[in-house]
């Protein structure tokens, strides 16, 4: 270990302004482009360039990228479109059914399955969250894999046209048309069964 804690030092003598600048993107860390627009034994810096005398301030108060959150709270900076929500609640719904396969695995493989099923049965504040919990991911991935293969043969026109189902408008309303028909069925098939 103290050959490689000797080494990781000298390293980074060697390296010098070099090898803290590696952790760029790790603000808060320490650190930061130390080394740009000023002069060095190697360049004579980027004042010929316009680089502004605050330039290590400006940059340290550029947000970090991707720059989806900001950096005290989490509120996004973007509004996601339809067509991204959809994407990723498909994703989602897919592993909520994996998880929800390797859940019932496990109490079929340790536990009683008809005591559970009474259990939630036996409340309705158990039972039609429970059903609205496993329809609405079922409804919502089969019905967007249904939506990616009408994609997939569907005739996309042209530029001009502005017809096809990968258009932003198409996409949009399918998604909301998604989201509106997963729920409202899965809400009607939780309180008929």
């Amino acid at each position: 270990m103290a050959g490689l804690a000797l080494t990781r030092s000298a390293a980074g003598d060697a390296l010098g302004p070099l090898a803290s600048s590696s952790l760029q993107q790790c603000r808060g860390l320490g650190g930061g482009y130390e080394v740009w627009g000023k002069p060095s034994a190697y360049t004579e810096g980027t004042k010929f360039l316009g680089t502004p005398d605050q330039h290590l301030t400006l940059t340290g108060k550029r947000p970090l990228s991707p720059d989806v959150f900001e950096l005290e709270g989490w509120n996004p900076h973007y509004k996601f479109p339809n067509g991204a929500l959809s994407s990723i609640t498909n994703r989602g719904t897919g592993v909520v059914l994996s998880a929800g396969c390797i859940g019932a695995g496990l109490v079929a493989l340790t536990g009683d399955v008809p005591a559970t099923v009474d259990v939630i049965k036996s409340s309705w504040l158990l039972c039609f969250p429970a059903k609205v919990g496993v329809a609405f991911p079922l409804l919502f991935h089969y019905l967007g894999g249904l939506r990616h293969l009408y994609w997939d043969v569907a005739k996309h026109g042209d530029q001009v046209e502005k017809k096809g189902p990968l258009e932003v408008k198409a996409v949009d309303q399918s998604s909301i048309a998604l989201f509106a028909g997963s729920a409202a069925v899965a809400v009607i098939l939780a309180a008929l069964y």
